[in-house]
């Protein structure tokens, strides 16, 4: 019947689960799961997930260059006038400090 009792100054530690976020415990439970596998199955299942991965960052990727390429595009003649003005600029900026 005794029990202890906690002092009041005594800091519980909380629970090491409070620590870890959801998807931390079901990637553990994946891999536990994935120990348990015979070598061939879990070189089908390395096949599989690069596939899927690989797809979705391809297909992100096209995505991504099909926008780029759909923008607008600089002339020739805005290209050179472009660059005329950046070395006058930088010619007045270096004068203007000598």
């Amino acid at each position: 019947m005794s029990k202890k009792k906690k002092n009041s100054n005594q800091v519980n530690e909380p629970d090491l689960d409070l620590y870890q976020s959801s998807e931390v415990t079901i990637i553990s439970k994946i891999l536990d799961l994935t120990r348990k596998l015979s070598p061939e199955a879990m070189e089908q299942l390395a096949k599989k997930i690069q596939n899927i991965h690989g797809l979705s960052k391809s297909k992100s990727q096209s995505e991504f260059s099909n926008f780029l390429l759909s923008g607008p595009v600089m002339e020739d003649s805005h290209w050179k006038a472009f660059q005329d003005h950046r070395e006058q600029l930088n010619q007045w900026r270096l004068k203007s400090f000598t």
